[in-house]
């Protein structure tokens, strides 16, 4: 029997300009691909404003149900970088000056250190510090908690340095079924394999395009011979109904319902 369990991740994004419109999130699809690479399973994700007390209540209403928490936004040396006291709090750990961390901001920085730079060597007691080889970046971890920047692009490149950190588990399988068939056309089918096949999760996408409506199914599961018999029960139902059954979906060109 294979292993089916997988660690958890919660996100809790920090910003602002999300909720006012005045930009796009994209750390929730981006983290949600790199939990699954690794055998994570993303079961939360929110975001919040730059406001510490919202912080906290979002860290710790995840803290002790997930196994890796994430936040993305809010480090810096402005006044309204505050996710390393709102960790600190959450956590229920004191700030506490790191020296290691000075040091290399000296060494970086030199001639052109601030002292709003000088902020950023207080972190939550037990904080870890993971640096890039090039000591370019740093990661800052406080037990389970990872501290992401709020610039996706530096994010991703974060998590790429505590790629070799984290612990996973084992990887989502997952397998597109297309087919020319109306999800109404098939749903109850669709329901009674679902029940017969408890350790897949099957999900149906309405498609349109030019007049001829069509569905991707698509199937996942921890359990490769599970996955492989619940995708050949799916086959036979949509053949048996009328339509097609199309390996790696429908023509992705095709507009996708929600």
């Amino acid at each position: 029997m294979p292993d089916t369990t997988q660690p958890s991740a919660a996100l809790i994004v920090i910003a602002s300009e999300v909720l006012s419109g005045r930009t796009t999130d994209s750390h929730i699809a981006r983290l949600a691909k790199w939990t699954r690479e690794l055998g994570i399973a993303l079961r939360h994700a929110c975001v919040v404003p730059d406001d510490r007390q919202e912080i906290v209540a979002a860290i710790r209403g995840v803290r002790d149900t997930h196994d890796h928490i994430f936040t993305a936004g809010g480090l810096g040396a402005t006044h309204d970088d505050i996710t390393v006291h709102a960790v600190a709090e959450a956590l229920d750990r004191p700030i506490v000056h790191n020296a290691e961390v000075e040091a290399r901001m000296r060494e970086h920085y030199g001639d052109r250190l601030r002292e709003a730079h000088l902020k950023l060597a207080f972190l939550p007691s037990g904080a870890e510090i993971f640096m890039a080889e090039d000591r370019s970046m740093g990661v800052i971890r406080v037990g389970h908690v990872v501290m992401l920047a709020g610039i996706p692009d530096m994010a991703d490149a974060m998590l790429e340095l505590m790629r070799s950190h984290t612990s996973g588990g084992p990887i989502t399988r997952q397998l597109v079924l297309g087919t020319d068939l109306a999800e109404e056309a098939f749903a109850d089918d669709l329901a009674n394999i679902q029940d017969r096949f408890a350790d897949c999760a099957l999900a149906s996408y309405p498609l349109w395009r030019k007049g001829q409506s069509g569905t991707n199914i698509v199937l996942e599961s921890l359990d490769p011979e599970q996955l492989d018999q619940c995708a050949a029960d799916l086959r036979d139902c949509l053949v048996r109904l009328g339509g097609t059954a199309i390996e790696g979906g429908l023509d992705r060109e095709a507009r996708q319902q929600a």
